[in-house]
This record gives C-alpha cells, structure tokens and sequence, in this order.
C-alpha cells in the first residue's frame, strides 16, 4: 500500500469549492499535503506548535501518574 493524502485534505477541497477556505495544520503534515498538490502559503499553512505542545503533554503525563495511565478509554 502507497501513502495516501490525509484524510482532512477531501474535506478542504469540498468546503474550497464552496467558499474561500485554508488549511491550517501542523508542520508533520506539510510533505503529505503538499504531494496532493496544496501550495503552502496559498492553500495551506503549516504550523510548528510542538514548542508549547511538548511540555504541556510531559506536565499532563505527570498529573496522570505516569504516561499511558488515565485519559479516555
């Protein structure tokens, strides 16, 4: 099985048909989307949040007891 584009991208493409839409997405993303032909800048934006999310998921394990205990089920 080849990748496939990312299963957000049909979703742009009905709402863009319809209405001046952009993706926002994050950076890990940006080579999929722009294999699907997207132009970053244009039609995508690709944000790196991982500055912010990083800690905030180490301080969430910690309140958890660990990581993989609690959260949803």
């Amino acid at each position: 099985m080849g990748k496939r584009p990312i299963g957000g991208l049909e979703p742009r493409r009905a709402l863009a048909n319809i209405t001046d839409a952009h993706l926002v997405t994050h950076v890990r993303n940006r080579e999929a989307i722009t294999r699907a032909g997207l132009v970053e800048g244009r039609d995508f934006t690709a944000i790196d949040n991982e500055r912010v999310a990083a800690p905030l998921h180490r301080f969430s394990d910690r309140l958890r007891g660990g990581a993989g205990k609690g959260g949803r089920r």
